[in-house]
């Protein structure tokens, strides 16, 4: 990954401070490159962004429209993206305080440009006075470290404007807005990955319930019918249903509450960003026990069997280890 451009925009709308920046960020300089390279990362491996398809009216796909790589003056075009999302908040009544972070980088022979609100806040440190006394002291607009979720970003590939949106529910009036994707972007999207996986798993397991296969049974062959389409960008949400289910009945309902959920058809799914989630099984205990396995191993009676006792109580275990370290 290269980072060719990038420019940080403060848009304060708790002291209704609004700086934009008439230079790019240093990369002379190790701690610019790091940190935003280290941002790119964080947003491009989020399994809750979702692919979105921008509507005639998009403002910002207008302003996106007119990005030449080669030509724009990126400083510029930083500061009219910063408006845009600065008006929006603004008429939103957010009173939040927040850095715009505009990139341009290259990856796979592909040029994007990414946009992340970072939230900055106050933070206590130390300050070195007259005379060698060492005092505490308020700095009030600290950056997120690079590990802290970020919550409100996009990427878009340039010149095909594809891109992918992600932004946090903001409460105005009593009623959640997502004020960006509504304001700014304007588009149509697709179920983000984590979407997708959370309504697939919640769906078959209260079908499990209701025509009484077993839960256990039934999320194992989700993960494993996920897992084995890995090699695929899509996720075939008709047929994943097929698999689960031998009974059609119970296949179609799922089909139709998934449907109700916005997961239908042949979706967009990116596996790597769910793969811890697909290949481990975790067994919750009512005694407060948790138990952690490969979701491969546990479909397999020789290695983990749980039995009914007669008493009404369970018994899981564990075949064929050698050893164990507690943790």
């Amino acid at each position: 990954m290269i980072i060719a451009h990038a420019c940080l925009e403060i848009l304060d709308f708790r002291n209704s401070t609004f700086k934009f920046s008439d230079s790019e960020l240093d990369f002379t300089k190790d701690l610019p490159v790091d940190y935003v390279r280290s941002i790119v990362e964080k947003i491009e491996k989020n399994s809750s962004k979702r692919v979105g398809t921008f509507n005639a009216d998009s403002p910002i796909a207008s302003l996106l429209k007119t990005y030449d790589s080669t030509n724009t003056n990126f400083v510029q075009f930083s500061h009219d993206i910063s408006v845009l999302f600065s008006d929006a908040l603004k008429k939103s009544g957010v009173l939040e305080s927040k850095d715009l972070l505009t990139i341009e980088y290259r990856k796979d022979a592909g040029v994007y440009l990414a946009f992340v609100l970072i939230d900055n806040g106050e933070a206590i440190t130390h300050e070195i006075f007259e005379g060698n006394s060492i005092q505490f002291t308020k700095n009030i607009s600290i950056l997120p470290q690079t590990s802290t979720k970020i919550n409100t970003f996009m990427i878009v590939s340039i010149p095909d404007l594809n891109f992918y949106s992600c932004e946090k529910f903001r409460e105005i009036d009593g009623i959640k807005h997502k004020v960006i994707e509504e304001e700014v972007v304007k588009a149509t999207f697709l179920p983000s990955t984590n979407e997708i996986f959370t309504a697939v798993k919640q769906v078959a397991s209260k079908l499990s319930d209701e025509s009484g296969n077993d839960k256990n049974e039934i999320i194992a062959n989700v993960k494993s019918y996920i897992e084995n389409n890995s090699d695929k960008d899509t996720l075939d949400v008709s047929d994943l249903c097929d698999k689960v289910f031998d009974d059609k009945n119970v296949s179609n309902t799922m089909k139709d509450n998934l449907a109700k959920r916005g997961v239908t058809d042949v979706l967009p799914y990116e596996y790597h960003l769910t793969e811890n989630k697909v290949k481990n099984a975790k067994i919750k205990c009512d005694n407060g026990v948790e138990i952690v396995v490969p979701n491969s191993y546990l479909q397999n009676n020789d290695n983990v069997e749980i039995r009914t006792n007669s008493d009404g109580t369970m018994t899981i275990e564990i075949k064929n280890i050698t050893k164990f370290s507690p943790r």
